[in-house]
């Protein structure tokens, strides 16, 4: 059994190890496939999704930037499963959408969202779905999603209290959360730009 950490593998695949490489979708394969089944209750298509995964991460090696293994490929299931709900016309009534399932999404790294689009754009979309805001609530979401401004540095810049900047951030990420479409494919893509970025 391996000891190498997921870091250490990942640059070993990315060197074209192939031995890395099995032993990373042996950590993972299985905990992807459960994941798969919850939402999809179909064993072959869940095994076709985590396979899919799995030669994406290989053939995409040279270019991917991952940081998390854990964030990124449970992210990458969940949004196969998605895609293939809705592809298939099926009400995704088994994705639990509840405010810790949507958080547990938010640290994805940009793989998933900036190959599809570049950060510009993704904040342009953003900056659109934020509209209904106050400016001042739409300006220190941005300050801290777009420009990666702490708390403080929001509150001295703007004059504020930390307090304020806290629940001004927390009011744009509850209206983003209940405004962005379900059936949006943005909706996970801008969700990782919460943070991500």
């Amino acid at each position: 059994m391996s000891k190498l950490f997921d870091p250490e593998l990942w640059s070993a695949i990315q060197a074209d190890d192939d031995q890395a490489f099995r032993e990373l979708f042996e950590k993972y394969w299985y905990k992807l496939f459960k994941t798969a089944i919850k939402y999809l209750d179909d064993e072959h298509t869940s095994l076709e999704i985590v396979h899919d995964i799995f030669i994406t991460l290989w053939n995409r090696r040279h270019q991917l930037v991952i940081t998390s293994f854990p964030a990124y490929l449970l992210t990458a299931v969940r949004f196969n499963c998605y895609k293939h709900l809705k592809i298939n016309a099926a009400k995704p009534h088994l994705v639990d959408t509840s405010e810790n399932d949507i958080d547990y999404l938010l640290p994805v790294v940009e793989n998933i969202a900036v190959n599809r689009y570049g950060k510009d754009e993704l904040f342009y979309k953003l900056e659109q779905y934020l509209k209904p805001l106050p400016a001042r609530c739409r300006e220190i979401f941005i300050l801290s999603k777009k420009e990666d401004l702490s708390n403080d540095e929001i509150a001295e810049r703007l004059k504020i209290s930390k307090r304020t900047v806290e629940n001004q951030i927390s009011q744009a990420t509850r209206f983003l959360k209940s405004h962005i479409e379900i059936t949006d494919l943005l909706y996970i893509q801008l969700l990782a730009t919460l943070i991500v970025f």
